[in-house]
């Protein structure tokens, strides 16, 4: 089928597989350059958080182990480029905004999730990627505490960002985005479970997301 199609072609093109993660090396650099600008005129911690977030993204992308083991049906597709670039429909300043927490509270918590992203990429190192795939089981630093760390340091931020600055236009945004990483964390799951260290892992850390939840 057109799945095998494209698995094949990629398994078989190094270059695609490079030109892809070069392609969206430039996307998060770019995003770094409009927060690092954000920070110079605000002083704001978060987004000097999220530079240095931003920044890792693209040195572990460009580091990152390559990896033929990979899920590549049109689901995963789209739930990678949905879940990875949907902060590009994120509206900042066109749409009036209702604050639901007070600022220091919303700060506080994008900051630490932001701060949590940073700890979480560093501890996955060179097993980064965006589509689901095994590059390596990672089971140190803030994976000893749940599989996968990146998307709950996503949803802490999110959460005192939609909450600090309200608005229906951004909760469609991360609600169907999260429907999106959803998909990607059960993708990810059925190609890790193939390897026996990671199905030792999953048992010794239950939770995917937050403790006694998820």
């Amino acid at each position: 089928g057109t799945d095998s199609m494209i698995l094949r072609y990629w398994v078989q093109n190094r270059f695609l597989r490079l030109s892809f993660r070069a392609v969206t090396a430039i996307f998060f650099l770019k995003f770094a350059v409009e927060a690092l600008i954000v920070f110079s005129e605000t002083g704001s911690i978060s987004y000097f958080l999220l530079v240095v977030s931003e920044l890792i993204s693209v040195g572990l992308l460009i580091f990152a182990r390559d990896s033929v083991d990979v899920k590549m049906t049109s689901l995963a597709i789209a739930a990678t480029v949905c879940g990875t670039f949907y902060y590009l429909l994120i509206d900042f300043f066109e749409y009036s905004t209702i604050s639901l927490i007070s600022s220091e509270v919303g700060a506080f918590l994008q900051a630490l999730g932001i701060a949590l992203q940073i700890f979480s990429k560093l501890s996955l190192g060179r097993s980064f990627g965006l589509l689901p795939a095994n590059r390596g089981v990672v089971v140190n630093g803030a994976y000893r505490f749940v599989r996968h760390p990146i998307y709950a340091s996503y949803i802490v931020g999110h959460v005192g960002f939609i909450l600090g600055a309200f608005n229906f236009w951004n909760l469609s945004v991360l609600f169907f985005a999260y429907i999106f990483q959803f998909i990607r964390i059960m993708e990810e799951e059925t190609v890790l479970k193939k390897d026996a260290n990671y199905l030792m892992y999953s048992k010794r850390v239950r939770w995917r997301i937050f403790p006694f939840i998820f």
